[in-house]
């Protein structure tokens, strides 16, 4: 079976759009489902668009009231049986050819690979040119040259990729650590869920058939929403463990991480005053990533990577 997730708060209008256009996909052989789980303190309206979406989609809305994405797709995770879990944003539109193309690459496996396909910017407004280079790929969108790839690094992304539900619990479930929503203020969930795929001795094949258009608004593709991005993606990257949990530390801080953080903060502040815009900023980006983990590597050490647990599933959805 082959199911569709997707995690949502707050964006009602979007995900009207993302499940229209999910209701114009071919349609896969062996469909599941899908699931929309809403995080957050309430209620925003998302339940009466599930319930008003095409009935081919067999859409079932779920509330989690922890705004956490990670936790709302363990929840989700639940509600399905055996099988393959395609993940979208809830600001997405998607090719024709999406569920067929994931559910052909997938034919004949039942575990052991997972999935990503290509992810095209849908903007707003169009960021200044010098600025692309620096903005995520979520931003600047994403793609491989060969339409049917094997990855060995965590490359895709959360709004376009798939794995089996069997290797998702192996993995134990999204850590709820990292994403929007997560007291850490680190980004990628399914980053963090990839690493630990490819740990498991998993691999990833690109699929250049399943195609996304990601909504970019124009509050994301500005100098202010990228020197942010880049301080949350050094929170992930100290959360990981890069940095040995018994190195030398100062008040929790690896005592490294630091030296490099004063020396970019004092860059930034040499650089403050350089003519180029770019030079300027590029230095505060690094400081800010420095920054970043430094709070990252700190959360790490007071965790002790404890372990996530998956949730046990009910798989009443596909009986």
């Amino acid at each position: 079976m082959l199911y569709v997730i997707i995690a949502t708060c707050g964006r009602s209008t979007l995900l009207g759009r993302t499940l229209r256009s999910l209701a114009e996909c071919d349609p896969p052989a062996a469909f599941g489902g899908t699931i929309v789980v809403e995080n957050g303190d309430q209620q925003q309206g998302t339940e009466r668009v599930v319930r008003g979406a095409a009935s081919s989609l067999h859409a079932e809305y779920l509330f989690h009231p922890e705004a956490n994405k990670s936790g709302a797709l363990n929840a989700a995770l639940k509600r399905v049986g055996d099988g393959l879990v395609v993940f979208l944003d809830d600001d997405v539109v998607v090719g024709r050819s999406l569920l067929t193309a994931y559910e052909a690459a997938a034919a004949g496996l039942a575990r052991g690979v997972f999935f990503g396909g290509p992810v095209f910017p849908d903007y707003e407004v169009p960021p200044p040119d010098w600025l692309v280079d620096y903005l995520p790929p979520s931003a600047r969108g994403w793609r491989l040259d060969q339409a049917d790839e094997l990855v060995t690094s965590p490359i895709f992304l959360g709004a376009n990729w798939a794995a089996f539900v069997e290797d998702l619990a192996a993995a134990g479930g999204f850590d709820p650590w990292f994403g929007p929503g997560a007291a850490t203020g680190g980004v990628g969930q399914e980053w963090a869920m990839l690493r630990r795929l490819l740990a498991n001795g998993l691999r990833g094949r690109y699929v250049g058939g399943a195609e996304v258009w990601h909504w970019v608004p124009r509050h994301r593709c500005s100098p202010r929403w990228a020197l942010r991005r880049s301080y949350r993606r050094g929170i992930r990257s100290g959360l990981t463990g890069d940095a040995p949990i018994e190195s030398a530390r100062i008040c929790g801080f690896p005592r490294w991480a630091l030296r490099r953080a004063l020396e970019g903060a004092l860059r930034a502040l040499l650089c403050s005053l350089h003519p180029r815009r770019r030079v300027r900023f590029q230095a505060m980006r690094e400081s800010l990533f420095s920054l970043g983990y430094l709070k990252g590597s700190r959360f790490a050490y007071a965790r002790r990577d404890a372990p996530v647990e998956m949730p046990a599933r009910n798989t009443s959805l596909g009986a």
